[in-house]
């Protein structure tokens, strides 16, 4: 297998993950970089990125050039992940196919220092599980048991493959206040879908209503009367063909 970043050979490391699972990572030892198998950034720990920066051999090529941009597995171009869970100082890349994560020398401990202190701020704040979507990447649920750290990690494949899919129909979301506890909700679909939205103050005081009830790519809904508050919702897409798919967990407040 070929780095994508400099075209140089992988080498296969084993680390430990989650509940002492073993991991298996592809390192770049020229220039330093890591692709991690979907799912598999998240269920690495902090501990164990830094334990490897220290073990493995260290770069040889300060330079980062010569290579493909090609998946090491499907040889399919790698894209850039755009997601919440992905700080602004950080670049990830996966492939399409095989959902894998391509992260440059450095970038994996910054993704998941950043995640640590994600998690630590969703723990002292005590915010809904569904919001933990902002703290990993794609394909993964953490589990939480009530403020502690999180305990184990499971995979819920086709929930998290509909909400990364919503991240590509799901366009130009905006919630714009425009009198007293009324707000607009607009946002477009790059295919027709009917559409419904799930909202409320937390996960056991939600209610859904319909958006646009036939299928079209322009969505736009009035809601009006709302108490003052913090509220979560999410966007519910239905195609003719009867599939749905369900945006990640967003958030508005409303304070008169």
């Amino acid at each position: 297998m070929r780095c994508p970043d400099c075209g140089g050979g992988l080498i296969s490391v084993e680390t430990k993950g989650q509940e002492g699972h073993l991991l298996k990572i592809e390192y770049c030892s020229s220039c330093g970089g890591y692709f991690l198998d979907q799912w598999e950034a998240n269920r690495i720990p902090f501990e164990e990125v830094l334990l490897l920066a220290s073990k493995l051999p260290k770069p040889i090529k300060s330079d980062i050039f010569g290579g493909s941009n090609l998946c090491p597995h499907c040889f399919i171009p790698l894209e850039v992940l755009h997601h919440a869970s992905i700080p602004n100082n950080c670049i990830v890349k996966y492939c399409s196919q095989c959902h894998g994560n391509w992260f440059q020398r450095g970038q994996l401990l910054i993704f998941k220092r950043a995640q640590r202190a994600r998690v630590e701020y969703f723990k002292a704040w005590n915010i809904p599980i569904s919001s933990v979507f902002q703290v990993l990447l794609p394909l993964l649920i953490l589990v939480f048991v009530g403020t502690s750290i999180p305990v184990t990690v499971y995979l819920v494949q086709k929930n998290q493959e509909e909400r990364t899919m919503a991240s590509e129909y799901i366009k130009s979301v905006s919630v714009i206040k425009t009198s007293w506890k009324e707000i607009i909700l607009t946002f477009s679909t790059s295919k027709p879908f009917s559409s419904e939205l799930e909202y409320g103050t937390g996960n056991f005081n939600m209610k859904r209503i319909p958006i646009s009830p036939v299928s079209t790519t322009i969505h736009q809904i009035k809601l009006a009367n709302i108490p003052d508050g913090k509220y979560q919702y999410k966007i519910i897409l239905r195609s003719d063909e009867g599939r749905t798919i369900t945006s990640p967990v967003g958030f508005f407040e409303v304070k008169n």
